[in-house]
């Protein structure tokens, strides 16, 4: 039997480990005394943590401490994409506690694996919704960026479009959701709630971001991009200009993705999401996708509200 120094130098390399906020080592069990009942225990902490370390804004700590995260408060270039599922008053009208929050639940993770496979980082949730970002922590430039948010945007109306799909076969109702995106300046900033640090995207791409979502429902559409994101990818999507409102900005609304690449990448993504009927996704985006915004409401079961 291994030695009880060995057990123990093992756990403390664990709780090392766990200071850099890293949960993906296992302790080996040699000993079946106290060292490895602690050495078992240490296992599922770290598998828990583990699980909740992606969704946790205490990430960012451990990106400090190993050099991983840019200094606080300093401004980057970034796409800021704000989401929410704007009939969910409407549709858990009713519905007890626990059907509500597995109903926000499915939601938050079909929009956040979503972002995470296009390289973005979830920042919020706030009700509803969801503030997720680029370019803060993932570098890149912001063409490419722009792009990885329109592909998250994409991907993620086209796993909520086949779970409407599944809605209406099962009797329910469709959901209602909608998108704003905006490019520029943001930064990462820290605020102690109760001696714990979280961090937060702050700036104003972040409001500008939750204002061009919020124009949605006027405009009657789903996604708009604001004047700096078009500039960006306006090569690459099917888009088109939505009526100026004096002394507001130009905003633009999102229908498709273009370019053999930027399509591949896509189809390669969806992929990765196990619960998704593909080859209906596909009809949502790319080159079998809409064309105008008729056709994409349509086919997202999104009839005008």
């Amino acid at each position: 039997m291994p030695s009880l120094k060995h057990q123990l130098l093992a756990a403390h390399d664990a709780m090392q480990n766990f200071a850099d906020w890293r949960f993906d080592g296992e302790i080996p069990i040699e000993r079946r005394d106290e060292s490895g009942v602690l050495a078992f225990t240490l296992n599922r902490l770290a598998q828990f943590y583990g699980q909740i370390a992606p969704l946790s804004n205490k990430t960012f700590a451990g990106r400090i401490q190993t050099g991983k995260m840019p200094p606080i408060n300093q401004n980057n270039k970034a796409v800021v994409l704000f989401c929410n599922m704007r009939s969910f008053s409407s549709v858990t009208r009713g519905l007890r506690p626990r059907e509500k929050l597995d109903l926000a639940n499915t939601f938050f993770q079909k929009a956040g694996l979503c972002a995470r496979l296009t390289g973005g980082y979830v920042d919020t949730y706030l009700g509803d919704k969801m503030i997720v970002h680029w370019g803060i922590l993932n570098g890149g430039g912001p063409r490419e960026n722009a792009l990885a948010a329109i592909r998250a945007v994409l991907m993620t109306r086209a796993c909520l479009g086949d779970w409407n799909r599944k809605r209406i076969g099962a009797g329910l109702e469709p959901l209602f959701f909608s998108f704003g995106l905006d490019a520029g300046r943001a930064s990462l900033s820290p605020f102690s709630v109760d001696g714990i640090l979280e961090y937060r995207l702050t700036g104003p791409t972040v409001n500008n971001a939750c204002r061009y979502e919020a124009a949605t429902k006027k405009t009657r559409t789903e996604t708009l991009l604001s004047e700096n994101v078009y500039r960006l990818v306006e090569r690459f999507v099917v888009s088109g200009e939505m009526p100026r409102v004096p002394a507001k900005p130009r905003l633009f609304t999102l229908i498709n993705l273009r370019g053999k690449r930027h399509t591949r990448l896509l189809a390669n993504d969806l992929a990765h999401i196990v619960d998704i009927d593909l080859p209906f996704a596909m009809t949502l985006a790319g080159p079998r996708g809409p064309r105008t915004l008729s056709e994409l409401r349509t086919m997202l079961y999104m009839a005008t509200p």
